[in-house]
């Protein structure tokens, strides 16, 4: 298991980019930006 800790860590995870895509599109839905939830992230 990877734990991931930071918003940018994201695309370190060994999954095909359009995986990765994917999850991040999924952790946006309740955000209206990107910077919002790399924000809370934080």
């Amino acid at each position: 298991m990877q734990k991931i800790t930071k918003w940018s860590g994201l695309g370190s995870l060994p999954l095909p980019p359009q995986l990765i895509i994917q999850i991040k599109s999924y952790l946006l839905e309740p955000f209206e930006t990107e910077q919002q939830a790399e924000s809370l992230w934080s």
